[in-house]
């Protein structure tokens, strides 16, 4: 909730994107980011394979209607519930 009104950069989890972004590049940005923040693994590169199904989690389109902020605010929240489950996570 908080991330909604952060100024952009501030976010504690959408620290490079907002629920407006799409673009493979900033989304994978924010992975990354997470992942260190979460998980202290740090990732250099888009093309990182552990990044594949947390990108599909975010960018696979809808089956039925339009791809709303709301929806991708619904998706960075399952990337952080994953992320909180991950045997990492606990480990860290």
């Amino acid at each position: 909730v908080a991330d909604r009104t952060a100024p952009a950069g501030e976010g504690a989890i959408l620290r490079h994107v907002s629920a407006r972004d799409r673009a493979p590049e900033a989304l994978a940005a924010n992975l990354r980011y997470l992942f260190l923040r979460f998980l202290s693994v740090e990732i250099t590169s888009d093309d990182d394979p552990r990044l594949g199904p947390w990108m599909t989690v975010l960018t696979t389109p809808p089956v039925e209607g339009e791809f709303t902020d709301e929806a991708m605010e619904d998706r960075w929240q399952a990337v952080c519930v994953g992320l909180v489950t991950h045997p990492d996570f606990l480990t860290y």
